[in-house]
């Protein structure tokens, strides 16, 4: 079996990435593309972090999963290049366009040593973006798609505290100080909370908090503790929208963290 190296494929989707880049027409077309190049970069992190933490996950289960993370948005290049939008709504998805640029061939480029990685791959891209995975997916494929999953929802909750990104992600400002009847149930029972739900800023960080409790893996679990996600989610989130009320805010970040305390316990026990 040929060897394949992740600082090599890297490189390769560095390149791939600025051949957009250069041909941009406009300065809003190459920060879009920047934009998705440095979000790779987050999630190839993200998922060594989860990684790390991982038990039962063997070497060659690590290499497909960092090329996995390095190759999921592939997909996002040509959404942009064709629509100007990175809405999936409008282009059938662009976990799907990055899976089917890489059947058809695209997936050489990156890895030109071997196609035995291949299928795992094109699925775990295919279905990274996905709330439930296919039940025809095999143990391997499984495994890959669920950590990718989790690492590329790391970069979400990273988006969450920064200073650039928070006007763009908490623009729901048309309700009252508190949660939602209908989003605090959901959040309290751990389901997945449907954005036209949303009415508010706080409605927003209890849909990217839950996002938290349906992580697919006990390491991801681990790594969101171990980098205080909630709480750096919470502190952003009153230094900027002071006027919500605290007792919300601090109950939401205690709700995640003991939730996902209490599914690591239950995990390990096991």
């Amino acid at each position: 079996m040929a060897q394949v190296q992740v600082q090599e494929v890297l490189k390769r989707f560095n390149e791939f990435a600025d051949s957009y880049i250069q041909k941009g027409v406009t300065l809003a077309d190459q920060n879009a593309y920047i934009l998705k190049r440095e979000h790779t970069i987050r999630v190839l992190e993200a998922a060594k972090g989860i990684l790390e933490r991982s038990a039962d996950v063997s070497e060659e289960e690590k290499l497909i999963v960092q090329i996995s993370a390095i190759l999921h948005d592939v997909g996002r290049f040509e959404q942009w290049k064709t629509t100007g939008s990175y809405k999936d709504e409008s282009t059938g998805g662009h976990a799907q366009i990055g899976a089917d640029m890489l059947q058809f061939g695209l997936i050489q480029k990156f890895i030109p040593e071997t196609r035995d990685y291949d299928k795992i791959i094109i699925s775990a891209v295919r279905w990274h973006g996905s709330l439930e995975l296919p039940d025809d997916l095999f143990d391997e494929e499984r495994l890959v798609t669920q950590i990718l999953r989790d690492a590329d929802r790391m970069d979400i909750f990273y988006q969450c505290t920064l200073e650039s990104d928070y006007q763009e992600l908490y623009k729901q400002d048309w309700g009252g100080q508190v949660l939602t009847r209908k989003v605090r149930e959901k959040f309290k029972k751990a389901e997945p909370i449907d954005f036209k739900l949303v009415q508010s800023k706080i409605d927003m960080l209890a849909l990217r908090m839950g996002l938290m409790k349906q992580l697919s893996m006990s390491a991801s679990r681990k790594y969101v503790l171990d980098k205080k996600l909630p709480k750096r989610m919470a502190d952003f989130f009153e230094r900027k929208f002071p006027y919500y009320e605290r007792r919300e805010v601090e109950w939401l970040k205690n709700n995640t963290v003991l939730s996902l305390h209490s599914q690591i316990l239950i995990e390990d026990f096991d």
